[in-house]
């Protein structure tokens, strides 16, 4: 049986296409806004699919091909890796960034998601919760390094990731001792009205308001 012809022009383009979907991102450096289209050059590579005849179709892939690569070396497309976006959303989580909010609602137009939340559990147990649009809605059952009180008696939240959160409102949720961080004590962060945050942690159901400091 004769071997199948290679599709040559989907090969090509589906390559050029993984920038946008799933493996990667490519913007440009100024972060381009929402409704702005994708890259010159990456518009000008997928644009050769509508050429008909295949020698000239695939010259066309090759040439545009070629001034994408160009493009990415010379720093006027950056490609950005999905994870790396994402994790720079997790960890900006509670900070207003515009920037990172462009990003991941580039992510999604570009096809990398299907329009719907989704959750992604990471490797010490904890859970993002992702809105629609790719911006990080919620994160549960994060690990807590610890919990200090301020000279108010305020709360004072230090997790594993790194972060800072400081209670702001006077809800008593239990005093945190030495031997429930050695349990594992975790905490959900939830959004609130007007970018506001709450948390809870998991020896007591009750949630409290807090803003994050670091």
């Amino acid at each position: 049986m004769q071997a199948k012809p290679v599709d040559l022009t989907m090969a090509v383009t589906r390559f050029a296409a993984a920038l946008l979907m799933g493996a990667a991102l490519t913007v440009s450096p100024a972060l381009a806004r929402q409704d702005e289209p994708p890259s010159p050059a990456y518009a000008a590579l997928i644009a050769c699919r509508a050429v008909q005849a295949e020698p000239e179709r695939f010259a066309c892939l090759e040439r545009e091909l070629a001034r994408f690569a160009e493009a990415v070396d010379t720093g006027r497309v950056v490609v950005i890796e999905r994870e790396a976006v994402r994790a720079l959303e997790r960890e900006s989580y509670g900070i207003t960034m515009p920037g990172v909010q462009r990003l991941t609602s580039l992510l999604r137009r570009g096809g990398a998601g299907d329009g719907e939340a989704e959750t992604e559990t990471l490797e010490d147990g904890s859970q993002i919760v992702y809105r629609a649009d790719g911006g990080v809605d919620e994160m549960r059952a994060l690990p807590v390094a610890e919990v200090s009180y301020d000279h108010a008696g305020k709360a004072v939240v230090t997790l594993a990731n790194g972060q800072v959160w400081v209670q702001t409102d006077s809800t008593s949720f239990g005093r945190v001792t030495r031997s429930r961080l050695e349990e594992g004590l975790t905490a959900d962060l939830l959004p609130g009205a007007m970018g506001s945050h709450f948390m809870t942690l998991s020896h007591h159901p009750r949630r409290f308001r807090v803003r994050r400091t670091d």
